[in-house]
């Protein structure tokens, strides 16, 4: 039985995570057997993808970050289009990381090859001329976020809203003794998680301040214990250097405890998580944990972001409930001592942090759909698939006919 052929393309790490699942779905609702290859972090390679690339290679985030990367993500453009050459997939399968995707639709629909795009690019908030582009590249856009399903319908772009995979796939193995007993922290002392990011790129940026306002509460409040989660796309060893080099330039000790991953156990055994702005708030928030969003990128694409996005809130969980739930520090805001009063407050301000909760218990709501958002995805996905290849083998037992009769006369 010939197989299927996917090529599938994930560039960071919070849409690896969803196309590492979404690949386990498609091979457990395939009638035959599927081959995946393509872009691939951690995640996807366990679920059995062919890493033609590798996440850790081209992932990078920020407009003057991305020009010390362009050596990076041109070779790793090149090599996934060349692979699809040699294996010309059945289905391409794009998620999120919009500005090497697109480009790479663009060459590989010329082949005429379908596309799926699984995780919409946030074109709602910015660069929406790029929408007009991908009406005429992509066969269906699958959408996690509520409000973007009538965005793409308004713009003639083929789109199904399955529902936000966390809802689901959000899970917290082992308890609450068993984490504390493993990593030595005390469940009498208050515990302050601190993600500063997912990429080395924002840790570069985020993980000075965050280190300076631990210092700060540290001196006043010596009982916090501050617990940094590394994430497996970075690496302890990463996460440790960038640590030594603050040492170092500040002559102290950064009196945090460095766990690698056991993300969503830090956040969930947490009193307050200090969060880098991305899909890791939203996990704090359906975890039911107090969260403080935080960025920093460098000035000038800071410069650039202002003049092109437009959009009320930049915390994923503020945009979805519409409202400024999360405190979010940014860039200047985003200091030792506005991070500081924050934390303090929804530590000690009982009415602040119960207000909070009470805002974000609406998430779950709000992003079900009564269904599996990932069995629903995967189902979108094999359709266009078996459409595809029914065409092809189609096309092939018109043509063999032919040429049998071309080449027999009699």
């Amino acid at each position: 039985m010939k197989e299927y052929r996917v090529l599938i393309v994930a560039g960071e790490a919070s849409g690896e995570m969803y196309a590492a699942e979404l690949v386990r779905q498609i091979q457990r609702q395939a009638r035959k057997p599927v081959s995946f290859f393509g872009c691939a972090g951690q995640a996807m390679r366990q679920a059995g993808v062919e890493a033609i690339v590798t996440v850790e290679q081209i992932s990078v985030h920020g407009f003057v970050e991305v020009l010390s990367h362009l050596e990076y993500l041109f070779d790793g453009f090149l090599k996934i289009l060349a692979a699809a050459e040699q294996r010309k997939p059945d289905l391409v399968i794009l998620v999120d990381f919009p500005d090497f995707n697109i480009r790479l639709a663009s060459r590989l629909k010329t082949r005429g090859v379908r596309i799926v795009y699984f995780i919409s690019p946030q074109f709602w908030a910015w660069r929406r001329g790029r929408l007009r582009v991908l009406r005429r590249l992509i066969d269906k856009m699958i959408c996690i976020l509520p409000f973007e399903k009538k965005f793409y319908q308004d713009m003639g772009i083929p789109v199904e809203y399955v529902g936000h995979p966390l809802v689901e796939m959000l899970k917290v193995e082992g308890g609450q003794e068993e984490f504390f007993l493993q990593f030595g922290i005390d469940s009498n002392r208050p515990r302050v998680a601190l993600l500063p990011g997912s990429r080395k790129n924002e840790i570069r940026h985020n993980l000075f301040p965050i280190l300076d306002t631990v210092v700060r509460l540290h001196s006043n409040r010596p009982e916090i214990q501050f617990i940094l989660a590394v994430s497996s796309s970075v690496g302890r060893a990463f996460i440790t250097l960038g640590i030594e080099k603050w040492q170092r330039a500040r002559n102290q000790v950064a009196p945090v405890k460095v766990i690698e991953e056991y993300t969503r156990e830090i956040m969930k055994y947490s009193n307050l998580a200090v969060i880098s702005s991305g899909t890791a708030t939203l996990e704090a928030a359906l975890l039911g944990v107090p969260l403080i969003c935080v960025y920093k990128v460098a000035p000038l694409s800071w410069w650039i972001g202002q003049k092109l996005i437009d959009v009320d809130y930049y915390c994923l969980v503020n945009l979805i409930l519409n409202r400024g739930v999360v405190p979010e520090l940014y860039q200047s805001d985003f200091s030792p001592r506005s991070l500081e009063r924050e934390v303090l407050k929804l530590l000690e301000d009982r009415a602040a942090r119960q207000a909070m909760l009470e805002e974000v218990a609406a998430l779950k709501a709000i992003l079900s759909t009564g269904h599996s958002p990932m069995a629903k995805a995967a189902q979108i996905v094999l359709s266009h698939l078996e459409t595809q290849t029914v065409k092809v083998e189609s096309k092939q037992v018109t043509l063999e006919p032919a040429a049998v009769v071309s080449g027999n006369p009699e």
